[in-house]
């Protein structure tokens, strides 16, 4: 049986993606900071990465990639924030 092929993430879309979802991202290069949506964040915490598709925040300490921002946002299964994200595939 042939194996699936790995998508990769577009990171203009991801990009996109992360600015729609967070107020006020400031990029530098490939990685952005914003105040961080999972808690009262009164300081940007949250760190982001379009080109590897991630996010740390430094204050509540929640991290992952793409498709985790999307459960925990949107209060979702993977297999519904896969769905979502698929634009932002290759």
């Amino acid at each position: 049986m042939p194996r699936k092929r790995r998508r990769e993430w577009d990171p203009d879309e991801v990009r996109s993606y992360f600015e729609e979802n967070l107020s006020g991202v400031r990029w530098q290069g490939a990685q952005g900071i914003a105040r961080c949506p999972f808690h009262d964040d009164r300081h940007p915490s949250l760190s982001v990465n379009f080109e590897l598709a991630v996010f740390n925040c430094f204050g509540c300490g929640a991290k992952g990639d793409a498709i985790t921002f999307e459960c925990l946002i949107s209060r979702c299964d993977r297999t519904t924030a896969i769905k979502r994200l698929s634009s932002c595939l290759i």
